[in-house]
């Protein structure tokens, strides 16, 4: 018979049970020191505020920034810092790749993650809470990423699905959110061109989040490659560094055509999340496009976009580039006439599909 089956047959009650937190200790046993019980009730109370953080954060309507290198998204960044509704405390337009790259979340001041400590303006304070959050995830993170591997499939689907498993939609709610106070915005901009191939990880975390897809002629695209190039390499910048400008005409061409078919089928989609932004329109016609994207992003136009001081720096130093700084030199200044003739050949059906026509004509020479 068990032991407590005996102790009640001769009519003595079974020891109580009593309940500390969340441990249960019988009386004679030694209870949890206070410091214990209050480090749960901590991590209760941490629990609950990253919860009621990643609540807060999927209800809100940040704007983000894609779409194909040097087609004017660092101009378009600068010029939409200046709206009330995204002025930080100074501006920063370093890509933070955190949707490409979440884990630079979690190791936040390391040397390779510098680009998203910068976005918050290396704010200390809301560094360290972000970390103390991060902290009150980390003991489901590891379990999750196991399961998360368990996930067959290579496709859009299976990759939401373990990115959700693992909880990255919520690690990016709460750098974002931190990041907006320590910017002391109203509102989340964010410039990162190669998220336009992360759309889905950037629904998934914010489905009310408006999108700007940067989109400009190839050739000119091409051209502004070797211009950036040319001046990196004459500043002495570090091999490893001018990889992602050297890519010959071909390699550019894939990447090209994989992101105009993204903007294509985003841009018409019934949801009305992502907007095509042109180089072009931007640069001829700035207020009518900037009047365009405000209706967009749902917020009222402000004069600030076209006018006003000067951009400063953290340092309040006028920074040497206008808000719409944008490259209007010739792509013969910079490219062969026959290499461009060749790329306009790869990619003549999505230049067709956005309406860019041909920029070199058979009597050129190269």
């Amino acid at each position: 018979m068990p032991c407590w089956s005996r102790t009640h047959a001769a009519g003595r009650r079974p020891p109580r049970r009593l309940r500390t937190e969340h441990r249960t200790v019988t009386p004679g046993a030694t209870a949890p020191p206070d410091d214990m019980a209050t480090s749960g009730a901590r991590a209760l109370t941490a629990d609950a505020g990253v919860r009621a953080i990643s609540r807060e954060m999927r209800r809100s309507e940040p704007v983000f920034i894609v779409g194909v290198p040097r087609s004017g998204t660092t101009p378009l960044r600068r010029t939409l810092d200046r709206h009330p509704a995204f002025r930080a405390r100074w501006p920063e337009s370093r890509e933070t790749r955190v949707f490409d790259e979440p884990e630079r979340i979690l190791q936040l001041r390391e040397p390779g993650s510098r680009t998203a400590f910068h976005y918050m303006l290396h704010d200390p304070h809301e560094a360290d809470a972000l970390e103390t959050h991060l902290r009150a995830l980390r003991t489901g993170l590891l379990r999750r990423a196991l399961r998360a591997g368990l996930v067959p499939g290579r496709g859009e689907r299976a990759r939401i699905l373990r990115f959700r498993l693992e909880r990255w939609h919520e690690v990016l709610r709460l750098y974002f959110f931190h990041s907006r106070r320590a910017r002391g915005c109203r509102r989340i901009l964010e410039k990162t061109p190669i998220h336009v191939l992360r759309l889905p990880e950037i629904f998934a975390t914010f489905p009310r989040a408006r999108v700007l897809i940067c989109l400009r002629h190839p050739v000119d695209v091409y051209s502004s490659f070797r211009k950036r190039l040319e001046r990196d390499r004459a500043a002495g910048v570090e091999p490893e560094k001018l990889r992602w400008l050297e890519r010959d005409a071909e390699t550019f061409a894939t990447r090209y055509r994989k992101i105009a078919e993204i903007a294509l089928e985003r841009a018409g989609a019934r949801d009305g999340r992502c907007r095509l932004v042109r180089y072009e329109a931007l640069s001829a016609e700035p207020r009518r496009t900037l009047d365009g994207i405000c209706r967009f992003v749902g917020e009222a136009w402000d004069e600030a976009l076209v006018g006003g001081e000067a951009e400063r720096d953290e340092h309040g130093s006028p920074r040497r580039e206008g808000a719409l700084a944008l490259n209007r030199k010739r792509w013969e200044d910079f490219l062969p006439a026959a290499e461009a003739r060749e790329l306009e050949k790869l990619l003549a059906e999505p230049m067709a599909r956005l309406g860019y026509e041909r920029l070199t004509g058979a009597g050129l020479s190269s």
